[in-house]
């Protein structure tokens, strides 16, 4: 396995644990009122997202299981439209989908560092 996937997949298992660490103990109204809790998880959301974007595709064929693209289409929402931002649809996606890509990602480091 390539050293620069290694490291990108490493970059993206600490951006979502990042995440999921500064929000462990937020309620959604503790989330919603935070700027600085917010921006820190828009930031890491979006060099998540644009890990995924630079990840081989064919790397990411042999990985379906893993949603790339909506990692990469997360990070194009929040960049772009940040005055839309919809905090529920964050917050959902800190509680709900980032514990899973995470521990796929962390399954998937297993199987492939040296």
């Amino acid at each position: 396995m390539e050293a620069s996937l290694v490291k990108a997949l490493n970059n993206m298992l600490r951006y979502t644990r990042k995440i999921i660490g500064f929000c462990e103990n937020a309620s959604y109204e503790q989330f919603q009122g935070d700027e600085m809790l917010i921006d820190a998880c828009v930031m890491n959301f979006c060099n998540l997202g644009e890990q995924a974007r630079r990840l081989p595709d064919e790397f990411k064929a042999m990985h379906q299981e893993i949603p790339w693209s909506a990692m990469y289409f997360m990070r194009n929402r929040l960049a772009h439209d940040y005055e839309g931002l919809n905090l529920e649809i964050v917050w959902q996606a800190i509680q709900t989908d980032l514990p899973r890509i995470c521990e796929q990602l962390d399954n998937l480091l297993q199987e492939v560092r040296p």
